[in-house]
């Protein structure tokens, strides 16, 4: 994105960038998931986020999470991940 807006003279600070994340845990599985879905699975929630603190630390503004499957332990796995990463952030 920064070379790109280089190319034409635009500041990136101009831009909002969104994030989508799906989210799974390491017990469940999702149809048509592969090999490289590794990176979608948190077996904690400071993992999780410390990965949002990191997209924020990129200029990350929005972000939407997909829970796989969205059921209570992905939505528990979420739910204390955000108290963390607010309580780290001081919101």
């Amino acid at each position: 994105m920064h070379t790109a807006c280089a190319e034409v003279g635009r500041d990136p600070a101009t831009l909002e960038v969104t994030v989508g994340q799906i989210v799974t845990m390491p017990e469940s599985t999702r149809e048509g998931e592969d090999e490289g879905d590794e990176r979608f699975k948190f077996t904690n929630p400071d993992a999780l986020a410390e990965e949002w603190r990191l997209f924020q630390e990129q200029g990350v503004g929005h972000l939407i999470v997909w829970p796989q499957p969205y059921d209570a332990g992905c939505l528990n796995l979420l739910t204390a991940a955000q108290r963390i990463y607010r309580d780290r952030s001081g919101e």
